[in-house]
C-alpha cells in the first residue's frame, strides 16, 4: 500500500509531511502568448521552453498539418511531440508539492470530460445515462457475425446469475475471492458503454467520491498511442507527454503512488503487443518502444504493483494472452430497466416517453439494438421527434426506416431557424454535398475496416471541417471529433451503425445515379475467399448472365453485393447490406429521395430482390445445369447465411418468418419440405428462443445438405445435437467450436458420426472449442469419423485443457491405432479425467494398444464404468486383467466388451501382490523377484520388521542393501529381469564409480544444463566462444537439473523423447552424462527408467562398418543385457544415451536411410541409429545426445524435442569449487586473481580450466615462488605443466631439488612426442588417439602411463573398447599448447620439414631463415586460412612463446635471446596485419594475440576512445577496429545504433567492425565491400540467440556474388533472426538473388515489416520471386521499395496477384523508376481504392 493510501480523511489534519509532499518544482509562464499577445489561457509549455495557449498552438498546428513539428516562436524543432502545462495558469506560485500536482490531475480530468458529451440535449452524462453493471465472465466463442447480430446473445445472457459488479469495484475482490486483482478486460460490442464506464470511473475518481485508494489514475487510448507507435518514450516521458500536467511526477515518486493505467480501445489499437519475444523492461526511465512498454506493464515487469485496465470489442482481446488478465468483465450495455429509465428522463413528457417504450417493444430488432445507450438515443430522437410534430405514416420498426428518420431529424434541426416548414426532400438536398461526402469517407474506411479518421482523410475528400462545423446537428449528432486526443487531431461517427448506413446511402446514390466506380470496386469477387475460385468466378458470369457487369438491374446488384457480404469472414459489412436492401424499399426512397434519388419500377424490383434472397445458396450451377455445381458451402458461414433473413425483415417481408413460426406450430417437422431460407430463418429462432430445446436433430428435418448445415447455429440453444452424416467443412466446424465455446452453455450431447474429419484443419477447428473452460459437454461421440492416430492425438490436447467434463466418448470405426489409443491413455491417466463411458470398436488396435488401455485404467480406476473393445486384437492377458478390474472393488469399471468367446487363463493375467492377492498398485520388486504393491510392502516393513532389515514378506530373503526398484515389465521374466538390472547397474558403477569422476562429486558443484542454444555458426575457436555464453547467463534460459531433462517444464509440454545437449569442449557434457548414469546405476534418480544404455561415438566408431541388429549392439557394448529378449525391449522403458557426436565419424542420413523397426533386424549402425532418433525402431525409447555446437547440425531439428546447453559453471559455482578445492583464505586469494583477469574468469566457466587454474595458483601461492601470478594462458599452462614435473619429481626423486629446467628438461623426450601427437592430430581434427597413433609418434605407452606423473595428468586412457585402448588429451587446449610448444621448438632448432610441412614456402625463402617476427607472421596467415578457427588459441600460446620471459619452460624450449626489437617487430606485424578475405571474426583473434604478448595498448586505446567519445574525429586503425568490436560485442549493455560511417577508419577498418552486429539493435554498413567471410559472419550475427538485431542497411555495399548472396540469406532463414528492417538498395544484386531472398523469407517470414531492394537490376522476373514471398499469408510486410528495379507492366500483374492472396498487410509500396506503363499503374491505384486491401500509398 502507498503512503497516499493511508491519508487521512478530509477535513482531518495530518501534521507529518511525506517526502514528496515539500515542495520541489518550479514552472512560470511567460508573461504572454506569442501567437495571440495575450495572458496564456490554459497555458501549456513545448519543449523548447516557450509558453502558448494550448487552443493557439494546437490550432497552429493543425493549419501547419504538422502536429508538434516546430516552435512557432523559435523554429527549434521537436523529436517527439508533447505540451506541458502549467499547473495553476500563469499565476502559479512557484514552489508546487507532488500532492498539489496530482490535484491538479484530478481538476484537469474532471474539465476534460465534463465538456465531452454524445447526448443531444446537452445534459451532463452522469445526469443522463443510468449507471452501468460490469457482470463477471465472458464468452469465449468466437463470433463470425456481425457486432449488432451478436446483441441478441449479450440479451439472453441478462437473464443469468452471473455476479454483477458496479464499475468503481472492478478490482474489488468477490467474497469468496482470494486472488488479488491486478490487471482487468473489459469487453463489449462497439458503443455499449465501455469509453463511458471509463469515463465514469475516472469522474468518480477525480471528483473523490470513488477509489480514493488510488493514488495516481493515468488514462491512455489506444487511439493516442497509434500516433507515436514508431517512436520511443520511456514510461516516465510517455506519461509526461500524454499528461503534461505530471510533467513534473519523478520515477522515484512514481514508485511510491498507488497508480491505476486505463489502457481505452484496444480494437482500435495498430500496435504490435508481442508477449512471447519482447524485451524486458523494468525501470521507468528506460526507453522503448511503446508496443514493449505496455507488455512490460501489462506482464508486471513494469511498476509491478500497478493495477491495468484494457476495454476492448470482442474480436481483439486475444491480444492480450490469459495468463496476463486476472479478471475479465463484460459491459452487456442497458437492461429492460435501464431502457425505460432512459427514455423517461430524456423525455420532457410521461405520455411521451411511455408511447416510445411502447413502441420499442413491439418491434424486437429495436429492442434488442437498445442495449447500446446510442442507439437509445437515436431512437429517442426519430420517436420524440415523430410523436411530437405532425407526421404521418407509421413509426419506424425497421433499422433502415429509423435512420432514414434520424437523418432526416438531424437536418431539419439543422435548419429549425427558418420560418417555413421544408419538405423531406428539400432538407436532404440542401445537405446532400455534406452527407454524401461523409458517405464516401464512411463507405471507403468501412471495407478497411476502419472506425477512425484524420484531417488528411477527410482533406482528400474535400470535407470542410469548418463548414461542417456549422451544421451542429450533423457534425455534433453524426460525425464527432474527439476532444480528448493530445498529438493528433481524431474523428469519427458516433456509433459503427451510423458509419454503416451512411456508406449504404453513398451506395445506393452512386447506383441511382449511375456512378459506377464505386460499384466496381465493391464488387470485384474476391479469389482468395473461394475454395474453388476459378470455377466460380467463370459461373457467377453464368448465373447473373447479361448482368454480370456492374450496369445491371438493382436487383442482381443485391444479389452481387450479398454475396461479396457473406464472403467476408468477420462479418462487417451485414449490417451495411441490411441497410442497402431496406433503402430499396420506395418508402425509405421518397423519405431520402433528393439525398439518394429514386428508382424506377420500385414494385417489380422488390419483388425479384426478395424472390433471389428467398433463392440464395451457396450453389452456383453451370448454365442451369443441377448436375455440374461449383460449390462454395466451404466458404460462407452458417452463421453468416442467418443474414439473408435478417434483409427479408429489413424489406418488411414477414413471410419466410410466418411460414416457419407456422411450421414450429405443426409440430411435424419431417413432412414439411424446407429451403435454405426457410432454415437460416429457423435457425435465427431456435438459438434466440427463450426456451432451451431438449434436442435438435438435423436429420430429422425435409431439406438439403445445404439446409441442415444452415441449421447448425441452432445448436447453440439445445442440449442434445445430432449432426450425424453431415459434410462438414471449415466453416461449419468453426460455428461448432463457437457453440462450444459459448456462454451461457447448454450444450451436453453432441454427436458428429459418419461425418468426414479426416483433415487437420478440420480437427484442429472443431477441437478449439472442446478447450474452453465453458465447454460443459457430457457425451461425444465421433464414431466413423475417419479419425486418425493424429486425429486422436488433437482430441486428448483439446480435453486435457478441460478435462472435467466429459463423461461418455465414443471413437468407434475409427483408424486410431496404438498412437491414438496412447496418446488418448495419457488423457484417461490425469487426475482429472471423469470419463465413464469409452467406446473403441474396431479402432486397429494391438496387444500393445490393449496394454496401454489396461495401464491407463489401471492407473485411474476411480471413474470408468464401460470399455468397448470389440474388434481389436488385444493380448489374453490384457482381458483377464481388465476383467479382473471388473470384479474388484477398488475399480469403478461394470462392463468389459472385448468380443471374445474363449475363456481367458487366470495364469496369464498382470502381476498380483503378493500380499493383498490383487492386481499391483504401483508395483515395487525386491532383489528376490517377488512383486507387492508399493504400499502393502511398506506397511509390512512398517510392522513386522526391525530398521534396515527388509525382508521379502514372501520368502524371507534379505535383499543386497534391501534395494527396491521400480518396474513396467511384464510379469513372465521379472526375476530374471531384475537381476540382469542389477548387474548391469552393478557394471556401470563399476565403469565410472572407480573413475576420477567419483571422487570430483565433493568438488564439483551441480551443473545445470539450459534450456535453449543458439543455432548461429561460429568461425572463432571454441574457446573465444565463451563470451557469448557468458553473457548469456544472465539473458536466457531456464535452468534445469540434468536429470531433469526429460521432464516438462510444466503440465502442457509434450512428450520429450530425444534430447540434445550441446556445449563446448570440457563444458561438462560427458560429466553430466556420467552425473546422471551414476545416478540411475545408485538409485538415486529416474527409477522410472527401467535400463539406461550409454553408447559413445568414440566406440560405435570401432564397428561403423559391421551390420548388427539393435539386439545384438546391446549385447555388444553391455554383455550384462545379453539375457534380455528381443519382446522385453519393446515394453521397457529405455534410455540411449549417445555420447560425443562430435567424435562421430559415421554417415547419418536422415533422408534416404532405410526403415528399421524390428529390435533383431541387421542393418549398418548409422541405419540403425537414425532409426532411433526418428522414433521408427522402440518408439517409446527415450534418447539423450550429446555434441559440440558444431556436429549439432547432423541431427534434424525435427527429430529433436528439446535441445539444451551446458553452460558450465556460474560465477557462484566457480567460487564454490575454488572453496572447496582449498582452505578458505588461499581459495579468497585465488578467486580474487582469477576476477582480475577477465580472460581467466570467462575460461574458468570449463571445470576441467578450473581445475589447471587452481593447479597452478595453490602451488605458486603455498611454495616459495617469486614473481607474478600468471595473467595470461600461455604462462598460465607453462605453469600447470611445470607443477606436474614438478609433482612427480617429489614421488619419484623426494627431497633432490632441481630447477625449473631440470625438471621440464628430465621429461623433456615424453613432452616433445606427446606435442608432435597432438601437433599432427590437430592439424586433422582428432581428438582420439589409438594404440598405433602413439607408437607412430614414438612413444611408449607403459613408460609413458607409468613413469610419467605428467602424462597421467595431462594425458589419459579414455576407455577400453572391444579390446581397444583409446586416448586423449584431459582437454583440447592442453593438446593446442603441447602443440605450440612441440611447433617453437621445432622452430628454435630449425626443422624444416615439420615447419614446411605446415607453412607455404615463400618465393625468396624458407622458414629455417625466418626470423621469429616474420615465423609468428606466417603462421598467424596460415591460422586465418582455417575456417573454423581450430588454430587459433594455439596461434596464441606461439605469440606467448616469443617473450624473453619464458623460464618455466627452460630447456624444453631451447630459450632463445629475443631482442626487444624482434619482439617490438612482432608486434608490429600484428598490429599491421591486414588481409581483405579473412573473417571479421576471426581478426579478433589478433587482438589476442597481442594482449597474450602482454601488449594492452590497442586495448587501452579502445577504451580510451570509448570514454573520451571523440567520435569521426579520431582515425582507427585496422586492428583497433578489431579490438573495438570485441569490446563492443562483449559489452553487457546491448548497443542502440551500430553505424560504420561514425567510424573514421580505412576500408577494411569498417570491415573488422561487423561481429560488433551481435550486440546491437540497428546497424548501417552502407558502402561496404562484402566478401564470403564478412556475409557469413553478417548470416552468424542474425543466427544468434539471442538475436537483438531488428534494423539492417546495407545500402551501396557490393553484394555481387551468388556465393555471398546465399551465404547472407541463410542467416534470414533462422527462427532466431527477428530483422524487422532490411534495407539492400544499390547493392548490384545478381538476378538470381530474389529467389534466394524470397526462398530465406519464407522460411521465416513472422518478423520483417520493411524491405528495400531499390536501385537493384531485379527486372520482372526477379521481381516475381519476390512477389511468391508477398503472397506467402504468414508475410507481414508493410513496406516495400523497388525504386529502379528494371520492372514493367508485367511486374504489377504478379504484384496485384501477390496482394490478393496476401492483401492484409502491405500499405506502402514505392515503385519509383520504374517503366510500369498506364495499365500497371492503374492496376497498382485500384488495390489503393479497393477496401480490400490494406494499401495506403504507391508511390
Amino acid at each position: 500500500m502507498s503512503d497516499l493510501t493511508k491519508r487521512n480523511p478530509p477535513g482531518s489534519s495530518n501534521t507529518k509531511k511525506r517526502k514528496w509532499d515539500q515542495p520541489s518544482v518550479t514552472m512560470q509562464p511567460s508573461s504572454s502568448c506569442t501567437l495571440c499577445d495575450e495572458v496564456p489561457k490554459d497555458p501549456v509549455l513545448i519543449k523548447c521552453g516557450h509558453w502558448f495557449c494550448r487552443q493557439c498552438i494546437t490550432s497552429c498546428w493543425v493549419q501547419s498539418g504538422s502536429i508538434g513539428d516546430s516552435c512557432p516562436q523559435c523554429g527549434k524543432k521537436s523529436t517527439t511531440p508533447g505540451l506541458r502545462t502549467d499547473i495553476k495558469s500563469s499565476t502559479v506560485e512557484p514552489e508546487v508539492s507532488l500532492l498539489e500536482v496530482l490535484n491538479e490531475h484530478k481538476i484537469s480530468l474532471r474539465k476534460r470530460f465534463e465538456e465531452s458529451d454524445e447526448t443531444q440535449s446537452g445534459a451532463a452524462l452522469i445526469r443522463i445515462y443510468p449507471d452501468l453493471y460490469i457482470i463477471e465472465g465472458q464468452s469465449g466463442e468466437v463470433n463470425t457475425q456481425h457486432e449488432v447480430m451478436q446483441l441478441e446473445t449479450v440479451c439472453k445472457k441478462k437473464c443469468l446469475k452471473s455476479p454483477a459488479i458496479k464499475v468503481h469495484e472492478i478490482f474489488k475482490s468477490l467474497p469468496n475471492e482470494q486472488t488479488y486483482v491486478r490487471v482487468v478486460l473489459t469487453i463489449g460490442v462497439a458503443g455499449v458503454g465501455k469509453t463511458f464506464s471509463v469515463q465514469k470511473f475516472i469522474l468518480d475518481w477525480a471528483g473523490c467520491s470513488e477509489n480514493q485508494d488510488v493514488d495516481l489514475l493515468v488514462l491512455l487510448s489506444f487511439r493516442e498511442l497509434n500516433a507515436i507507435l514508431d517512436d520511443e518514450y520511456s514510461l516516465l516521458t510517455l506519461l509526461h507527454d500524454l499528461h503534461p500536467i505530471l510533467h513534473m511526477v519523478t520515477a522515484e515518486q512514481l514508485a511510491d503512488c498507488k497508480l491505476l493505467f486505463i489502457f481505452d480501445g484496444l480494437d482500435e489499437s495498430r500496435l504490435s503487443l508481442d508477449f512471447n519475444i519482447s524485451e524486458v523492461v523494468s525501470d521507468v526511465t528506460e526507453n522503448a518502444s511503446v508496443e514493449v512498454l505496455l507488455t512490460n506493464l501489462i506482464q508486471g515487469n513494469l511498476l509491478p504493483s500497478a493495477l491495468v485496465w484494457i476495454t476492448s470489442r470482442p474480436a481483439a482481446p486475444t491480444h492480450i494472452p490469459p495468463t496476463c488478465v486476472d479478471r475479465v468483465t463484460e459491459v452487456r450495455g442497458f437492461t429492460d430497466a435501464q431502457k425505460d429509465e432512459y427514455f423517461r428522463r430524456m423525455s420532457s413528457h410521461e405520455d411521451l416517453s411511455s408511447r416510445i417504450i411502447s413502441h420499442v417493444k413491439t418491434s424486437r430488432s429495436l429492442h434488442i439494438m437498445c442495449q447500446i445507450p446510442v442507439f437509445c438515443w437515436i431512437t429517442a430522437t426519430v420517436l420524440e421527434h415523430m410523436l411530437t410534430t405532425e407526421q404521418t405514416g407509421e413509426l419506424p420498426k425497421t433499422l433502415t426506416d429509423l435512420y432514414s428518420h434520424f437523418l432526416l431529424v438531424q437536418t431539419r434541426r439543422k435548419r429549425n431557424n427558418k420560418e417555413h416548414e421544408m419538405s423531406s426532400q428539400e432538407l436532404t438536398e440542401a445537405d446532400r454535398e455534406v452527407l454524401l461526402k461523409l458517405g464516401k469517407l464512411a463507405w471507403e474506411h468501412l471495407e478497411k475496416g476502419h472506425i477512425l479518421f484524420y484531417e488528411e482523410d477527410l482533406k482528400r475528400l474535400r470535407i470542410n471541417v469548418q463548414e461542417a462545423l456549422d451544421c451542429p446537428g450533423l457534425w455534433k449528432n453524426i460525425f464527432k471529433k474527439d476532444k480528448l486526443m493530445i498529438f493528433k487531431p481524431v474523428y469519427c461517427f458516433v456509433h459503427l451503425s451510423i458509419q454503416e448506413f451512411l456508406a449504404a446511402v453513398y451506395i445506393f446514390h452512386s447506383y441511382a445515379n449511375s456512378k459506377m466506380t464505386a460499384q466496381k470496386n465493391f464488387l470485384k469477387v474476391q479469389k482468395y475467399t473461394y475454395s474453388q475460385p476459378n470455377a466460380f468466378l467463370k459461373n457467377m458470369a453464368r448465373y447473373f448472365g447479361k448482368y454480370f457487369d456492374c450496369n445491371t438491374s438493382f436487383d442482381v446488384f443485391l444479389m452481387k453485393a450479398m454475396r461479396k457480404s457473406l464472403s467476408s469472414k468477420h462479418g462487417h459489412l451485414d449490417l451495411f447490406i441490411r441497410f442497402l436492401h431496406g433503402l430499396s424499399l420506395e418508402s425509405n426512397q421518397s423519405l431520402l429521395g433528393g439525398l439518394i434519388g429514386q428508382l424506377e419500377d420500385i414494385p417489380q424490383i422488390t419483388d425479384r430482390v426478395i424472390n433471389n434472397l428467398k433463392m440464395m445458396t451457396n450453389v452456383v450451377t453451370f448454365d442451369g445445369d443441377s448436375n455440374h455445381k461449383a460449390m462454395t458451402s466451404a466458404d460462407i458461414s452458417p452463421d453468416r447465411s442467418m443474414n439473408i433473413f435478417h434483409c427479408l425483415m429489413e424489406m418488411n417481408d414477414q413471410s419466410v418468418d410466418q411460414e416457419i413460426q407456422d411450421f414450429l406450430k405443426s409440430g411435424d417437422i419431417s413432412k414439411k419440405r424446407l429451403s435454405e431460407i426457410h432454415c437460416s430463418a429457423l435457425a435465427y429462432m431456435l438459438q434466440i428462443s427463450e426456451e432451451v430445446l431438449e434436442e435438435v436433430d438435423l436429420k430429422k428435418y425435409n431439406t438439403s445438405e445445404e439446409g441442415r448445415q444452415r441449421l447448425i447455429p441452432a445448436v447453440r440453444n439445445c442440449r442434445k445435437a445430432q449432426i450425424s452424416g453431415c459434410e462438414l467443412e471449415e466453416n461449419h466446424c468453426g460455428v461448432l467450436a463457437s457453440v462450444l465455446q459459448s456462454y451461457p452453455f447448454h450444450l451436453r450431447e453432441l454427436s458428429l458420426s459418419c461425418c468426414q474429419l479426416n483433415r487437420v484443419l478440420l480437427l484442429k477447428t472443431l477441437f478449439a472449442g472442446l478447450e474452453n473452460p465453458s465447454c460443459r459437454l457430457a457425451t461425444l461421440r465421433l464414431r466413423h469419423c475417419s479419425l486418425s492416430g493424429m486425429g486422436c492425438a488433437l482430441l486428448v490436447s483439446a480435453l486435457k485443457s478441460n478435462p472435467s467434463h466429459l463423461r461418455q466418448l465414443e471413437l468407434s470405426v475409427d483408424n486410431l491405432q496404438d498412437s491414438g489409443v496412447k496418446a488418448l491413455c495419457g488423457f484417461l491417466e490425469k487426475p482429472d479425467c471423469q470419463l465413464e463411458i469409452l467406446r473403441l470398436r474396431y479402432c486397429c488396435l494391438s496387444r500393445i494398444g490393449c496394454m496401454y488401455l489396461a495401464l491407463a485404467v489401471k492407473s485411474n480406476p476411480s471413474h470408468l464404468k464401460e470399455l468397448d473393445i470389440t474388434g481389436n486384437e488385444p493380448w489374453d492377458s490384457v482381458v483377464r486383467a481388465l476383467s479382473d478390474f471388473v470384479k474388484n472393488p477398488h475399480f469403478r469399471l461394470e462392463t468389459l466388451r472385448h468380443g471374445r468367446r474363449s475363456p481367458v487363463s487366470a495364469e496369464e493375467g498382470l502381476p498380483c501382490c503378493s500380499l493383498c492377492h490383487d492386481v499391483l498398485n504401483d508395483p515395487m520388486s525386491t532383489s528376490c523377484g517377488h512383486w507387492f504393491c508399493r504400499q502393502c510392502v511398506t506397511s509390512y516393513w512398517d510392522q513386522c520388521c526391525a530398521p534396515k532389515d527388509h525382508s521379502c514378506p514372501q520368502c524371507g530373503e534379505i535383499p543386497r542393501a534391501a534395494e527396491v526398484t521400480e518396474s513396467q515389465a511384464s510379469n513372465t521374466h521379472n526375476r530374471q529381469l531384475q537381476e540382469v538390472s542389477d548387474e548391469h547397474k552393478l557394471s556401470l558403477r563399476m565403469r565410472y564409480g572407480c573413475s576420477d569422476i567419483e571422487s570430483q562429486f565433493w568438488i564439483y558443484p551441480d551443473t545445470y544444463v539450459t534450456v535453449g542454444h543458439s543455432e548461429e555458426t561460429h568461425v572463432q575457436h571454441e574457446v573465444m566462444q565463451l563470451q557469448t555464453i557468458y553473457k548469456k547467463k544472465t539473458r536466457h534460459g531456464i535452468p534445469i537439473k540434468v536429470h531433469d531433462i526429460f521432464k516438462g517444464l510444466n503440465e502442457h509440454e509434450i512428450h520429450i523423447r530425444v534430447v540434445l545437449t550441446k556445449g563446448v569442449a570440457g563444458i561438462g557434457k560427458t560429466f553430466s552424462v556420467q552425473k546422471f548414469t551414476l545416478d540411475w546405476a545408485e538409485g538415486r534418480k529416474n527409477p522410472d527408467i527401467i535400463v539406461l544404455v550409454l553408447l559413445s561415438f568414440r566406440e560405435l566408431n570401432l564397428i561403423r562398418d559391421e551390420q548388427h541388429s539393435l539386439l545384438t549392439l546391446l549385447h555388444v557394448f553391455h554383455p550384462t543385457l545379453q539375457k534380455v529378449p528381443a519382446e522385453q525391449l519393446a515394453v521397457l522403458k529405455l534410455l540411449f544415451i549417445f555420447d560425443g557426436l562430435d567424435e562421430s565419424r559415421l554417415s547419418l542420413d536422415f533422408s534416404h536411410s532405410e526403415l528399421v523397426s524390428d529390435v533383431t533386424h541387421k542393418s549398418s549402425v548409422n541405419v540403425l541409429l537414425t532409426n532411433l532418433i526418428q522414433g521408427n525402431l522402440l518408439p517409446s525409447a527415450l534418447v539423450w545426445i550429446t555434441s559440440r555446437p558444431a556436429a549439432a547440425h547432423q541431427i534434424p531439428p525435427t527429430c529433436v524435442d528439446r535441445v539444451t546447453e551446458v553452460r558450465g559453471f556460474t560465477d557462484a559455482q566457480k567460487d564454490e569449487y575454488f572453496r572447496r578445492r582449498s582452505t578458505e583464505d588461499l581459495s579468497s586469494r585465488i578467486i580474487s586473481h582469477v576476477k582480475t583477469s577477465r580472460s581467466l574468469h570467462i575460461m574458468c566457466q570449463i571445470p576441467v580450466f578450473c581445475w589447471i587454474t587452481a593447479t597452478v595458483l595453490e602451488h605458486m601461492l603455498t611454495t616459495e615462488q617469486r614473481g607474478e601470478l600468471p595473467k595470461t594462458l600461455t604462462d598460465l599452462y607453462s605453469h600447470f605443466l611445470l607443477v606436474l614435473t614438478q609433482k612427480k619429481r617429489n614421488k619419484y626423486h623426494k627431497g633432490h631439488e632441481t630447477s625449473p629446467q631440470e625438471l621440464t628438461e628430465a621429461d623433456r623426450d615424453v613432452l616433445l612426442k606427446l606435442g608432435r601427437l597432438a601437433w599432427e592430430y590437430l592439424q586433422k581434427g582428432n581428438i582420439m588417439f589409438y594404440q598405433e597413433d602413439l607408437e607412430q609418434c614414438g612413444l611408449d605407452v607403459t613408460e609413458a602411463l607409468v613413469h610419467s606423473g605428467v602424462c597421467t595428468e595431462i594425458f589419459k586412457v579414455e576407455s577400453v573398447i572391444l579390446q581397444k585402448t583409446v586416448y586423449c588429451f584431459v582437454h583440447l587446449s592442453v593438446q593446442e599448447f603441447l602443440a605450440a610448444v612441440y611447433i617453437f621448438h621445432c622452430y628454435i632448432n630449425r626443422t624444416s620439414g615439420v615447419l614446411d610441412s605446415f607453412l607455404t614456402v615463400w618465393e625468396n625463402g624458407d622458414s629455417e631463415q625466418d626470423s621469429l617476427d616474420i615465423f609468428l607472421s606466417r603462421v598467424l596467415d596460415k591460422s586465418l586460412e582455417s575456417t573454423n578457427g581450430h588454430l587459433d588459441l594455439m596461434v596464441q600460446f606461439l605469440h606467448g612463446f616469443s617473450l624473453e620471459k619464458q623460464t618455466p619452460l627452460g630447456d624444453l624450449l631451447c630459450q632463445t635471446k629475443n631482442s626487444l626489437e624482434t619482439n617490438q617487430k612482432t608486434k608490429n606485424n600484428l598490429k599491421e596485419m591486414n588481409k581483405d578475405a579473412v573473417s571479421p571474426e576471426r581478426c579478433i583473434n589478433v587482438v589476442h594475440c597481442l594482449l597474450e604478448m602482454n601488449d594492452c595498448s590497442v586495448y587501452d586505446e579502445v577504451q580510451e576512445f570509448l570514454r573520451c567519445k571523440t567520435g569521426p574525429g579520431k582515425r582507427l586503425s585496422e586492428i583497433q577496429c578489431s579490438a573495438l568490436a570485441k569490446v563492443l560485442l562483449s559489452s553487457e549493455q546491448i548497443l542502440d545504433t551500430l553505424d560504420l560511417e561514425r567510424y573514421n577508419t580505412s576500408r577494411e577498418g569498417h570491415l573488422r567492425l561487423i561481429p560488433a552486429l551481435r550486440n546491437c539493435r540497428t546497424a548501417r554498413l552502407s558502402g561496404c565491400e562484402f566478401k564470403e567471410p564478412h556475409c557469413e559472419v553478417l548470416a552468424s550475427c542474425l543466427n544468434s540467440n539471442p538475436s537483438h538485431l531488428r534494423e539492417l542497411d546495407l545500402s551501396h555495399s557490393q553484394l555481387n556474388t551468388v556465393t555471398s548472396v546465399k551465404l547472407f540469406f541463410a542467416g534470414l532463414k533462422s527462427l532466431n533472426c527477428r530483422l524487422k528492417i532490411l534495407r539492400l538498395m544499390a547493392c548490384s544484386l545478381p538476378g538470381t538473388s530474389c529467389a534466394l531472398l524470397a526462398a530465406a523469407l519464407m522460411s521465416n517470414p513472422f518478423h520483417l515489416r520493411e524491405l528495400d531492394l531499390s536501385i537493384n537490376d531485379l527486372g520482372d522476373s526477379g521481381a516475381k520471386d519476390l512477389f511468391d514471398f508477398l503472397a506467402c499469408q504468414d508475410c507481414r510486410l508493410d513496406t516495400l521499395s523497388l525504386n529502379y528495379c528494371s520492372l514493367t507492366s508485367m511486374s504489377c500483374d504478379g504484384l496485384t496477384s501477390a496482394l490478393n492472396h496476401n492483401p492484409f498487410y502491405l500499405r506502402t509500396l514505392n515503385l519509383v523508376g520504374n517503366d510500369l506503363e498506364d495499365g500497371g499503374v492503374n492496376k497498382l491505384t485500384c488495390l489503393v481504392e479497393n477496401s480490400k486491401f490494406k494499401l495506403e500509398t504507391v508511390r
